[in-house]
């Protein structure tokens, strides 16, 4: 038996599973890097701290964003739809930032070698992460807009018009 509007469950479940699944995944990416950054670069250990610091800076962004909606999305309050509008849009711009920014910031400090095809290959990669991180989120967003568990769940979905946010005042009478 479906459970009720107005309990967690349905989509929003789902949602926060994907979450779940996010982070763990990301975690595991952190620890795998880690080893094969400590294995292969045991020699020069001050390469190995700038190596670590870099791939920290970079994965610390999909836990750090992971942690925030799982948190988020379980509190039942009618702000809770535009706060997750605010992390998705928030997440895509910082994930894109720094994704970018990392690679060049190490290629700059010599910490990588100059290989132009990594980071073709690199760029590439972002742009289609990027695209599917968009997506990902523009999906979302609509569900949190339009979903009548949303509504009956926080009590309002969030408030979102051409892919703009908008603060609406409150009125107190």
């Amino acid at each position: 038996m479906p459970k009720a509007l107005n309990e967690f469950g349905g989509w929003l479940r789902f949602f926060w599973l994907l979450w779940w699944i996010h982070l763990i995944a990301a975690g595991l990416q952190l620890v795998n890097v880690t080893y094969f950054l400590v294995k292969g670069i045991s020699a020069d250990p001050t390469r190995l701290l700038k190596f670590l610091l870099l791939v920290y800076i970079q994965w610390s962004v999909p836990i750090i964003f992971a942690t925030w909606v799982i948190r988020t999305v379980r509190c039942k309050s009618s702000d809770t739809p535009d706060k997750i509008f605010k992390i998705l849009s928030l997440y895509f711009l910082v994930f894109s930032l720094v994704w970018t920014l990392v690679p060049r910031v190490a290629h700059l400090a010599m910490v990588s070698p100059p290989d132009t095809k990594y980071y073709a290959k690199l760029l590439r990669n972002l742009m289609i992460a990027a695209m599917i991180l968009f997506i990902y989120s523009t999906v979302w967003v609509q569900y949190f807009r339009k979903s009548k568990r949303v509504l009956a769940y926080y009590g309002k979905n969030a408030l979102v018009k051409n892919g703009r946010y908008f603060l609406m005042a409150k009125h107190h009478t």
